[in-house]
């Protein structure tokens, strides 16, 4: 009696994954044309260009982190500053719109269907659509402001996890070497 419910619950999950499977090719692929608009809409191009700007801003700040306020002789500024021109043209190269779009449109096009994009687009082309289009770079750039409060007190926190965890090492690596040899051993 057993094995007959046990094969009855097994056809009947086979049976729900074939409908779901069903259903879900039943959905029509999204189309280039809807994928392209709605990465037009949000403007991802741009945000990929003003990533690249916040990049070269993060370096500037870490590379003033790095002297640790000294100011660098002009020897080393030319070479910092070489270096800078150097990321920024390789990151220009690399990060051309037209290198990324294709890898986009695959992952929107294996990620929704159109039905979903339909959604999305009507949402975009809304008042509510285009506002948050239209303010995120600022939320993102008063998020990329508050990190620094956000993180004073994760920072030092870490850096007490990360030594705590070196003393435990080094005494479990003091404490090993202090074991008999015949404990320390592996034994084969």
């Amino acid at each position: 009696m057993r094995k007959i419910v046990r094969r009855a619950n097994l056809v009947a999950m086979l049976v729900t994954c074939a409908a779901a499977q069903g259903a879900w090719a039943a959905e029509p692929m999204a189309s280039d044309r809807s994928i392209r608009e709605l990465l037009s809409i949000t403007q991802l191009p741009k945000l990929m260009d003003n990533t690249m700007s916040q990049v070269d801003k993060m370096f500037n700040g870490g590379m003033q982190q790095a002297l640790a306020g000294r100011a660098p002789t002009p020897e080393q500024q030319k070479i910092i500053d070489a270096m800078q021109q150097k990321m920024l043209a390789l990151m220009h190269e690399e990060m051309l719109w037209e290198k990324w779009e294709p890898t986009f449109i695959d992952i929107y096009r294996q990620s929704f269907t159109q039905k979903e994009l339909n959604g999305m687009l009507t949402f975009y082309k809304s008042e509510a659509g285009r506002a948050l289009i239209a303010k995120m770079p600022v939320v993102t750039q008063h998020t990329m402001e508050a990190m620094p409060k956000l993180m004073a007190s994760f920072i030092p926190k870490v850096q007490q996890l990360m030594r705590d965890t070196q003393a435990q090492l080094k005494a479990a690596q003091a404490q090993r070497a202090d074991a008999s040899p015949a404990e320390a051993k592996p034994k084969p």
